[in-house]
């Protein structure tokens, strides 16, 4: 597996980075596979941050065929994420010209087109470009949907036209956001626009989620760094709004031919912010660990819920799994397969119906509360659990 060394400042390309972490041998894809363990690949997780720019960055990128092997079904399950794409779709509409041609960049599961095109007439089409679409049935649905297989970057060309580009949960993905962005702001005309929503890092970070920073996330975007990438390609935002506290951000920006208030100084100290940030995030999910083991330390009845990076993180930093019979997961696909990485197998939590001591380790981040009522009021409300 050849891995691409990031030398460079993603902001400002220079070279005068510093070593953060390493989470050492961290599996390579986040979701759930059928295959024998000894297949799993494992790399270092290192992470480094720009002294001149404060970006947190991965050092060593995997090959996109390796992170990107299969789906794993986020964004899918759930009712935050059902919320998010509900409450995104509206924020859209509220920034729609009454006429509209949509392209859509990377849209595996078609949920927001189809919850657009349901919910608003004024959409003359909507094209979707995504390397590994799902949306068969949604395509049916719908005359005026679209799909190109493949990816969006400067020589992305399509004979429909288009003049908004909508995108969700796709731009902390990008490994290269100035080249990113600047595509988008040159296929965009004067005052066209591009609404997108972005994962809420700063708050995930502050919070210890696991799923802020991984192989895919390989940046932290936070709020300053979307501001100075729109800066400095011509896209003044026009609208922005948070959902949930610690979810996601939505924005609305319009292109500019010339934007006057072009501003170099928008990162300012960001370096020692960044770093106390990650340093502290990266302390706390360590004494997390630490204190789990000592939770479960004398339990036999236990199991992880979330078949995806948030359990990953955990057995990566020590979590003692001797007596953890399987994860959980509401996601049918994941049922009867394998954490990848780990040995241990996907169950779906009706298993815990009837349990009397049985114990589950519930760190989902945002999603957490919602699986911690799920269980209690639709599954076994004896069930015991370790936040």
């Amino acid at each position: 597996m050849k891995l691409q060394e990031r030398k460079k400042d993603l902001i400002f390309e220079n070279n005068n980075m510093e070593h953060l972490y390493t989470f050492k041998n961290f599996p390579v894809f986040m979701g759930c596979v059928s295959s024998e363990r000894d297949q799993d690949l494992k790399s270092d997780m290192r992470w480094e941050i720009s002294k001149k720019s404060g970006m947190i960055q991965l050092a060593s990128l995997l090959p996109m065929d390796v992170v990107y092997a299969q789906a794993h079904g986020s964004g899918l399950v759930g009712s935050v994420w059902m919320c998010h794409h509900s409450e995104f779709a509206k924020f859209i509409i509220e920034n729609l010209p009454e006429k509209a041609s949509i392209l859509e960049i990377g849209a595996q599961h078609g949920i927001l087109a189809d919850m657009l095109l349901s919910q608003y007439k004024g959409i003359e089409h909507w094209t979707i470009v995504e390397p590994n679409p799902n949306m068969i049935d949604r395509i049916d649905l719908h005359k005026n949907l679209s799909v190109k297989k493949g990816w969006f970057d400067e020589n992305y060309t399509q004979n429909q036209p288009f003049d908004v580009i909508v995108h969700s949960h796709v731009f902390e993905h990008v490994l290269d956001p100035h080249s990113f962005v600047k595509s988008i702001s040159d296929k965009l005309e004067k005052d066209q626009k591009c609404i997108f929503s972005i994962p809420n890092m700063k708050v995930m970070l502050e919070e210890g989620y696991t799923n802020c920073l991984n192989f895919e996330h390989t940046y932290y975007l936070s709020e300053g760094y979307v501001d100075y990438f729109a800066n400095v390609y011509d896209l003044i935002i026009t609208d922005k709004q948070y959902f949930k506290k610690d979810h996601s951000i939505f924005y609305s920006v319009k292109k500019t031919n010339v934007n006057p208030f072009k501003n170099h100084s928008l990162l300012k100290n960001a370096y020692e912010e960044n770093k106390n940030l990650f340093c502290n995030y990266v302390t706390n999910l360590v004494n997390q660990v630490e204190k789990l083991n000592e939770k479960i330390a004398y339990e036999k009845q236990i199991y992880l819920f979330g078949a995806h990076v948030f359990s990953q993180y955990l057995i990566n930093l020590g979590l003692n799994t001797k007596n953890v019979l399987g994860v959980l997961d509401n996601d049918p696909n994941k049922h009867h397969k394998r954490l990848y990485g780990t040995s241990l197998k996907v169950m779906s939590p009706e298993i815990l119906k009837n349990k009397k001591d049985a114990i589950v380790i519930l760190k989902a981040g945002v999603y957490t509360e919602e699986i911690r009522k799920q269980i209690i009021e639709q599954i076994n409300s004896n069930v015991r659990f370790i936040l």
